[in-house]
């Protein structure tokens, strides 16, 4: 299990913006409190739907338990600070089919976050609809061009778009969790394009699309890892 935490926000593409976020990240990992955090612009005229926010960030953070998930008060109020408003997070569970599965999608050419909202008919206790999300994935593996990766369930918000950042999170009963990030990482956008394309795609996704609600879609990015000391 990997938990893990997205934050988006809109970042200006100016040296002192990035300092700043480079400096933020510098905190979090002095601080001893995360295992790895990575970060990139996410592409604007890719995925679904498009086109996304100008300059949108997404930042990628590890954190060793649910229990050792420490944003300070100030470390918040400089994150608000540089985002302009109150950033959107989502917590999240992954599993990993493969070990070190995230970490080879995180660290790849393209990497793809799609997401799958279920609405609230969904039966999410039925063994029948979890083996279509978790196939919906491992057929990724029969892809050409598919690196790896892991999927899980958000355990702190139903909403696509995420939640305020808060220094405590409130954490959903697994039943009443409707909103899986899958984290995929491809050698190009080219090969995740040609297997969209494909009936192997489309096996899994025809039976749990009736069950799709708003929310459903996904996003790219090439992301970099935090390193201590060169400015980003």
């Amino acid at each position: 299990m990997v938990l893990s935490e997205i934050v988006r926000f809109v970042l200006p593409r100016s040296q002192s913006a990035r300092s700043s976020f480079h400096d933020l990240r510098a905190k979090l990992d002095h601080a001893g409190v995360v295992k790895n955090q990575y970060f990139g612009y996410v592409l604007q005229k890719e995925g679904y739907p498009v086109p996304k926010q100008e300059n949108l960030m997404c930042w990628y953070i590890e954190w060793p338990d649910r229990n050792r998930r420490e944003w300070s008060p100030e470390m918040t109020k400089s994150l608000s600070s540089l985002a302009g408003g109150t950033p959107n997070t989502s917590l999240c569970e992954f599993v990993e089919t493969k070990a070190g599965g995230i970490r080879e999608a995180l660290e790849s050419n393209v990497c793809q976050f799609a997401v799958i909202k279920l609405g609230p008919s969904a039966p999410r206790s039925s063994p029948n609809l979890e083996r279509s999300m978790h196939k919906t994935f491992t057929d990724c593996y029969l892809a050409e061009g598919f690196v790896n990766g892991g999927w899980g369930y958000v355990c702190t918000t139903n909403d696509a778009d995420g939640t305020p950042l808060r220094e405590e999170a409130e954490i959903l009963e697994e039943k009443d969790r409707h909103l899986a990030f899958y984290v995929l990482g491809w050698d190009s956008l080219e090969s995740h394009h040609a297997y969209s394309r494909t009936q192997l795609y489309d096996e899994e996704i025809d039976k749990l699309s009736p069950y799709f609600a708003q929310g459903t879609g996904a996003w790219y990015v090439t992301l970099r890892r935090h390193e201590p000391n060169p400015v980003s």
